[in-house]
């Protein structure tokens, strides 16, 4: 009877842990898994939702409250300890903003009963504090955020930094982690830097990122906290220490920042730009070209901005005898904190008549986030001299004749003679003779340097005429405009075949097509698609999915033809 009984008992024990009652909880930890009093806003913390006592993992906790914070990304896993199985489901999530929240309870059917765990009250404050009462400062190593300022204006440029310290080389750092953020438009970061730094007392290595920001919408924005990984040296307390030590990653948390930004004042004009503006110039290369070709006018604007909101209508006011095309705009973006950012506009002008011209002074209306006031920069008015062809010399007309001089009479004292007028010295007249040829021989030197200099200027866009009209493509495409492809086209084969932009006609392009020996078939395509861009570029609309389809044609027919040409 014992015999049975203990059999019974030993069964008992086998079995318990299996047929235990399941048990839902909630709890919030931090990257170490130790329980948190508190998180800091805009730093990752995990919200672990743990359920004991299951047999299976076809569960999934539905958690209220949840939305209140940004999911970034959700895991879980299975683990059995002492015969007793749990399900661990982790949320990665970030608080936006500070104050108390209620968090759960979370629900979830198993084994057709209906599970609820506990409710908890997260507290979001500006740092993290575990459950022990101790506040997260990592003494080595830390990582620092900073703004370079924490009132801006919408659209202003900001700098932004941030700073790994540590004191012993072993604590090398891996990489920081980026976290999105909404409303806030960051440049890419420039390479680091690194320097030394005294907090507390304690003397500190650091590594440095920076870069631009630009808030985009008004009210309380938070720059997230980044993180850091990098390594910690463990000592090996086994066999295996013979191999010497190893590195066990770490990662780390900066703190947030909260930047204020004001939206703009009201203003019934279209505000071009935000920021702070050094200058805005029009400038011309060359200044002086033949009739019927093209000279590179180019607005530029330097200062503190984004260069991605900049809004240039194009040239204003252009006489009517000059004719222009859009052909790129580039940006330089700041080396350093300290460098401004540079906007180009360029455009292709093309004059029709001989003469001089002069293109008025640009207007730029933007809001100065120094003065928070509208301002208006003014460029100065640009001169363009259009040359007519080269024509032969006028013929010089013969010096008259001693014999031809006509005589006078004047009156001489006492009687009458003839006299003759004054003649002209010889070296004098030598002069006059030679001052024509000398004007000749420099005009004829000056062309001669201005086409060898426009040579050479043609030559260089004949050879990167492909990679700047994929270039030029690629912003067409990105601004969503058709209409400018036909334009691309004609510049690239003026370009490519160093001739002016009114010799690069339909006829003439399937002409030098076929001369190159492009198949019938090809070229009748090529006549199609070149068609249809000029019925873009004058107006003809278009559904959404067919200019999709001319911009993927442009991208193979720029291959087919940096192939052939």
């Amino acid at each position: 009877m014992n015999k049975i009984a203990g059999s019974f008992l030993y069964l008992w024990c086998l079995l318990f842990p299996f047929v235990c009652v399941a048990e839902l909880s909630l709890r919030v930890i931090d990257e170490n898994g130790e329980s948190l009093k508190m998180v800091q806003v805009g730093r990752p913390f995990t919200i672990e939702a743990a359920l004991t006592g299951a047999k299976d993992m076809n569960v999934s906790p539905a958690i209220q409250g949840l939305d209140q914070f940004s999911v970034e990304g959700t895991t879980w896993r299975y683990e059995m300890v002492n015969s007793e199985t749990s399900i661990k489901f982790n949320y990665s999530v970030v608080a936006k903003k500070s104050g108390v929240f209620t968090l759960g309870p979370a629900l979830l059917t198993h084994e057709n009963k209906k599970e609820v765990s506990n409710t908890l009250q997260v507290i979001v404050g500006n740092e993290q504090v575990s459950s022990s009462g101790q506040q997260d400062k990592e003494t080595h190593p830390l990582v620092r955020l900073f703004v370079s300022k924490d009132r801006a204006i919408k659209g202003e440029r900001l700098i932004g930094r941030l700073r790994y310290y540590y004191i012993h080389p072993s604590q090398k750092l891996r990489n920081f982690i980026e976290q999105p953020v909404e409303d806030i438009t960051r440049k890419k970061a420039r390479d680091p830097s690194q320097g030394t730094e005294n907090l507390d007392g304690v003397e500190y290595n650091y590594i440095e990122l920076d870069w631009d920001m630009y808030p985009q919408k008004p009210g309380a924005l938070v720059v997230p906290a980044f993180g850091a990984e990098y390594e910690k040296k463990v000592k090996r307390n086994n066999i295996l220490s013979f191999f010497g030590n190893f590195a066990e990653p770490k990662r780390i948390y900066s703190n947030a920042v909260t930047i204020q930004v004001d939206d703009l004042p009201p203003t019934d004009r279209q505000v071009q730009g935000v920021g702070t503006f050094d200058s805005f110039a029009l400038s011309a290369h060359p200044a002086v070209v033949t009739k019927g070709e093209g000279a590179v006018i180019t607005a530029e604007l330097r200062g503190d901005f984004d260069s991605d909101k900049i809004v240039f209508p194009g040239l204003q006011g252009v006489p009517k005898e000059l004719r222009y095309y859009e052909s790129k705009a580039s940006t330089d973006e700041p080396s350093s904190a300290n460098n401004p950012v540079v906007k180009r506009f360029e455009y292709i002008v093309q004059g029709l008549e001989a003469g001089s011209y002069e293109i008025p002074a640009q207007e730029f209306y933007y809001f100065d986030v120094a003065t928070h006031s509208y301002q208006t920069l003014t460029t100065a008015p640009l001169s363009l001299t259009i040359m007519p062809g080269i024509s032969p010399s006028q013929p010089l007309v013969p010096r008259q004749s001693e014999k031809d001089i006509p005589e006078q009479l004047v009156l001489a004292k006492g009687q009458w003679r003839p006299t003759r007028l004054a003649v002209m010295p010889w070296w004098l007249f030598f002069l006059f003779l030679i001052i024509p040829f000398l004007v000749l021989v420099f005009k004829k030197g000056w062309q001669s340097v201005h086409m060898r200099r426009q040579k050479t200027y043609q030559a260089r866009r004949s050879y990167q005429a492909f990679s700047l009209a994929k270039k030029q493509l690629s912003e067409i495409e990105k601004a969503q405009s058709p209409e400018r492809l036909y334009t691309l086209f004609v510049q690239l084969f003026a370009d490519k075949w160093q001739a002016p932009l009114s010799a690069v006609t339909t006829e003439s392009i399937a002409r030098r097509l076929q001369d190159i020996g492009m198949p019938a078939q090809q070229c009748e395509q090529w006549n199609s698609f070149f068609t249809e861009l000029s019925q873009q570029a004058f107006g003809a609309q278009r559904t959404k999915q067919h200019i999709n389809d001319l911009f993927k044609q442009a991208k193979q027919w720029l291959e087919r033809l940096q192939q052939l040409l």
